[in-house]
């Protein structure tokens, strides 16, 4: 995902049959997400940074997120959920607590390297990671508990899982370094 705004995504799994209440519960939660954010639908945290000026100084910094609410028809996608997000849902699932949730997060990353002052090679990655999981432990679900977890995700508080396997984020970044190498040798 590359939207310049960088959203966090909440996406739940849903099976055909469960459509309208979904659609219905989401309709719900973003109202109620909107509320809580006087209108804005952004995420807020605040984070301490140190930074050089008359002294040290810590400076406090506001982060923002917007974060959006979808679905996705686990008939239809359930081979690419599985694998990106290690859902599996229940065809005969009639509850909404039984709609898997994740909150994804594609934001992309801007690395630096200096390998000596006068050259700079900046090479854009992407985060492929998300969460399932609120503080307690427990699957994520649909219901008001859910915009607690967001900001939970907003504020630094949950461990995030990788949508890539630990041999794919080598590999990402064996490309990135080889990149760089490359640029090199030119």
């Amino acid at each position: 995902m590359t939207a310049p705004e960088e959203p966090l995504i909440v996406i739940a799994a849903v099976p055909r049959k469960m459509e309208g209440k979904v659609q219905k519960r989401i309709g719900d939660l973003v109202a109620m997400w909107k509320s809580r954010t006087a209108g804005t639908g952004r995420a807020q945290s605040t984070a301490s940074k140190a930074r050089l000026g008359k002294g040290l100084k810590v400076k406090k910094e506001r982060k923002e997120r917007e974060v959006v609410f979808a679905w996705m028809d686990a008939d239809k996608w359930s081979k690419w959920i599985k694998t990106m997000y290690a859902i599996e849902y229940d065809e005969g699932a009639t509850a909404l607590a039984d709609v898997p949730v994740v909150i994804t997060d594609h934001k992309v990353c801007v690395v630096f390297f200096f390998p000596r002052i006068s050259d700079l090679l900046t090479h854009v990655v992407q985060r492929l990671i998300y969460w399932n999981r609120d503080s307690q432990g427990n699957p994520i679900q649909l219901s008001k508990r859910l915009l607690d977890v967001v900001q939970d995700v907003v504020d630094g508080k949950l461990d995030a899982k990788h949508s890539e396997s630990a041999v794919e984020r080598l590999a990402r970044v064996c490309r990135v370094f080889s990149s760089f190498y490359m640029h090199k040798l030119s």
